[in-house]
């Protein structure tokens, strides 16, 4: 929950900061997306998602954007890593973009840029009594990168409807914590393949 107030607080101040200039900068607004994730690693489940976020033009034809992705996987359990269980990722991302075109209905655009990415997991009902040990297993937060390309179509001069193809890359460490014995700690690739679409209001 403190996790979300914080994420929440920062979107909120900089919509705040950037707000007045929505009115003045074209091509300023908000996003809200529904999005389809293919993870890399083969015991992460593809999952559904949302991004919510706003972008603020900087130059013709750049902008910058900052969204919060929200993703929900199931897991299987493999040897020496994660149990079976439900995993949540929820990045908070920044990126440049750029449009190739201007003043045209159809965009295309590419975009790359970095963030810091959030995960939780939440085990099963466990399924041996070594299991039963596990208090948790938490990832920890940290750097990522991403980047792709898309393309949006203008429905009329306050609404745009687009479509994003694009790569999130994230390896982090997961921590394992036990009732009795010390904590031990893996690698998990969180790295994942992310297929959205969305519309745009004042872009």
């Amino acid at each position: 929950m403190k996790k979300t107030a914080v994420i929440l607080s920062v979107l909120l101040g900089v919509v705040l900061i950037a707000g007045p200039g929505f009115a003045q900068l074209r091509g300023g607004g908000f996003l809200l997306a529904a999005s389809y994730y293919i993870p890399a690693a083969e015991n992460i489940s593809n999952g559904y998602g949302s991004t919510i976020g706003f972008v603020l033009p900087v130059r013709n034809r750049i902008q910058l954007a900052l969204e919060w992705k929200y993703a929900q996987h199931s897991v299987t359990k493999v040897e020496g890593g994660f149990l079976s269980g439900r995993l949540y990722v929820t990045p908070l991302l920044l990126s440049v973009r750029y449009k190739f075109a201007d003043q045209v209905p159809i965009v295309p655009y590419v975009f790359g840029g970095l963030g810091w990415f959030f995960a939780s997991f939440n085990a099963e009902a466990r399924q041996s009594i070594d299991e039963a040990t596990v208090v948790k297993q938490e990832p920890k937060g940290g750097l990522g990168l991403y980047g792709g390309m898309g393309v949006h179509y203008r429905a009329s001069p306050s609404l745009a409807f687009y479509g994003e193809a694009l790569y999130l890359f994230r390896n982090t460490d997961v921590e394992t914590v036990y009732l009795f014995d010390p904590p031990e700690t893996f690698s998990v690739n969180l790295s994942s393949l992310s297929l959205q679409i969305g519309i745009r209001y004042f872009y």
